[in-house]
């Protein structure tokens, strides 16, 4: 559902988003479960992993696995070390392991925050 366009006559969809933080694990490694609002239909997860530096958060379409060898997973989405900028990256490796250029990742997007000085 989630890779494929919306057909027009849909105009718009609400989605929940719902942290989970039940567990000893998860108070530090929070789940993200994306539904829709309408029935409640599981969309996707995403989930901060066990990282040393920057926050680093797997998506996935499954409900109950969140390895990168899994068919549902769709990339990551990682923090620099302030939290102010976000990069989104498809299913790859990493560029600086050596694979071959077919193998490697691809980014995605990007998310940017700045500094508002009237918020002050």
């Amino acid at each position: 559902m989630i890779l494929k366009p919306l057909p027009r006559f849909i105009k718009k969809l609400e989605f929940v988003v719902r942290r989970d933080r039940a567990g000893l694990s998860k108070k530090m490694y929070p789940r993200y479960d994306l539904t829709l609002a309408s029935n409640s239909m599981f969309i996707l997860a995403a989930q901060k992993m066990n990282m040393v530096g920057t926050a680093h958060y797997n998506i996935t379409t499954e409900w109950d696995n969140m390895d990168k060898s899994t068919p549902g997973y769709l990339g990551k989405v990682r923090a620099d070390i302030a939290g102010l900028e976000y990069n989104i990256f498809g299913v790859g490796e990493n560029p600086s392991t050596g694979y071959p250029e077919q193998m490697i990742r691809e980014q995605l997007g990007a998310v940017y925050y700045v500094k508002c000085e009237l918020a002050e």
